[in-house]
């Protein structure tokens, strides 16, 4: 039996048209509205500030806990242990003074313990301290200008001769300590203290005048004399005594005398026999000794 036409099936074709894609920026008052970032910038700043704190509070707290273990390991182990403070602090006070000071005490073996701390009577130079370095050193042959040293000689040569005849000193070697003492009358020494020959104070100096130079160390005292020829006296009075008198037995031998003066600790520098024999040798002042 045929059915009814109520069973044939029902298909709609929609005709309509759709709207095309509309691909331009919405005009005002359209329901388009742009959408807007997850997080603005003020509303990153607060999370990241509470970040950083978080941070920081679990960097306090990890200090707090290492902090509490250290002193319950110190109570534990060192509690009962007494540390000798005083000893450490001497031991410290050592390693400053041995690692970060520069120090050296420059003294004559040979000299008397009355001359410890001035045993530059004379001298000094190249064996101070390699952190400060004089222009009180005594010269090398190099640095003394040829016409000052000239004309040192022409007007001291009748002291040194006359000083070599009243006390036993040649004079080539007094000419040549007075040359590179006082780098041939131009150091500061010779020009305002005149004193040519480097001659420090003593304890025992009374009744001098002294004046300050930085030498071996930064505060050394050296004599002053009223004019050059005082010092020249007083340095011939100076070589009398029993460490240099011995001295006197090489008579007119200035290598002898020159060897003899620095390991009888006239001066801390270590070349300082070489340079009084380059000075005799250069300006043939060993003719003075002939006189």
């Amino acid at each position: 039996m045929r059915k009814a036409k109520t069973d044939i099936p029902l298909i709609i074709f929609d005709k309509r048209v759709p709207e095309p894609l509309n691909f331009e920026e919405p005009k005002q008052g359209s329901l388009y509205v742009e959408q807007e970032p997850i997080l603005s910038g003020e509303q990153a700043t607060p999370i990241l500030e509470i970040l950083l704190q978080r941070i920081w509070l679990g960097i306090q707290r990890l200090s707090i806990a290492l902090k509490h273990r250290f002193f319950v390991l110190w109570k534990k182990y060192l509690g009962e242990v007494e540390i000798p403070w005083f000893k450490l602090a001497i031991l410290a006070l050592a390693a400053y003074v041995l690692l970060v000071k520069d120090m050296q005490f420059n003294v004559a073996l040979q000299a008397p313990l009355s001359i410890i701390g001035t045993d530059r009577d004379g001298g000094g130079g190249d064996a101070q301290s390699a952190a400060y370095k004089s222009e009180l050193a005594p010269a090398s042959v190099s640095m003394i200008q040829n016409r000052k040293a000239k004309a040192f000689i022409k007007q001291y040569a009748p002291m040194a001769v006359d000083e070599m005849k009243k006390y036993g000193v040649p004079a080539s070697i007094k000419m040549a300590q007075a040359m590179i003492e006082s780098r041939a009358g131009q150091s500061k020494l010779a020009l305002q203290s005149n004193n040519h020959f480097g001659i420090k104070c003593k304890a025992k100096c009374l009744g001098c005048t002294c004046r300050n130079y930085a030498d071996d160390g930064q505060y050394d005292m050296f004599r002053v004399f009223e004019s050059p020829m005082e010092s020249w006296r007083v340095h011939s009075e100076l070589l009398q005594i029993d460490r240099y008198k011995k001295l006197q037995v090489h008579e007119l031998d200035y290598r002898k005398w020159a060897e003899g003066l620095k390991k009888a600790g006239y001066a801390t520098d270590k070349h300082y026999a070489k340079k009084l024999i380059d000075v005799i040798e250069k300006y043939k002042l060993y003719k003075l000794d002939k006189l």
